[in-house]
């Protein structure tokens, strides 16, 4: 599945609210090609920066602080990268305050808010996004069933000896007591 529509298809599973659905439907509308031209303009001017090698994103608008509701602000672009390193910038307003926050969506489909005021060429960018829509799972742990091992096995075979040998003497010192009983 292409890096577009793994994205696509993520926001049409979150289609119910507003804020999802406005995205989807400009994601949406844009074409492949139109998506590409749109991004090698924003690199020409320098508002993108993609680490080489690279498989791009793509350019989505939206203002991640409308997602409560009210109306969608398509004043803002955000930049869509493949695993979630790529560099984020506030395209059109250049004058954002450091509350504004934009969307980054990487191929895993996770969704995370990205502070708009880190330094463009920050290379601890990463480390600085935090998840808010879908913080992670924790890890399940699978508990392997129980196998017979050679120690098992070895350990179960002494064992068995020796009650056996320990029934049969106790059986043999009491046989003249006991012998009543069988007959």
């Amino acid at each position: 599945m292409e890096l577009h529509e793994k994205i696509l298809s993520h926001l049409y599973e979150q289609r119910d609210t507003k804020y999802y659905s406005d995205i989807y439907k400009v994601f949406e509308s844009y074409t492949a090609s139109q998506r590409d031209q749109k991004l090698n303009e924003l690199r020409a001017k320098g508002l993108v920066k993609i680490r080489e090698p690279f498989d791009y994103g793509f350019f989505i608008l939206g203002d991640n602080n409308q997602k409560n509701g009210g109306e969608f602000d398509y004043s803002r672009k955000a930049i869509i990268t493949i695993d979630g390193i790529e560099y984020v910038k506030n395209m059109l307003n250049q004058t954002a305050n450091k509350n504004d926050s934009t969307m980054v969506i990487n191929v895993n489909s996770s969704v995370i808010n990205a502070p708009l005021n880190q330094s463009f060429d920050d290379r601890s960018f990463n480390k600085t996004i935090h998840s808010t829509n879908n913080p992670p799972k924790p890890k399940e742990t699978i508990q392997k069933p129980s196998t017979w091992t050679l120690s098992n096995i070895s350990f179960n075979l002494v064992m068995g000896i020796i009650i056996t040998v320990v029934g049969g003497l106790i059986v043999l010192i009491y046989w003249e007591r006991i012998r009543h009983l069988f007959e």
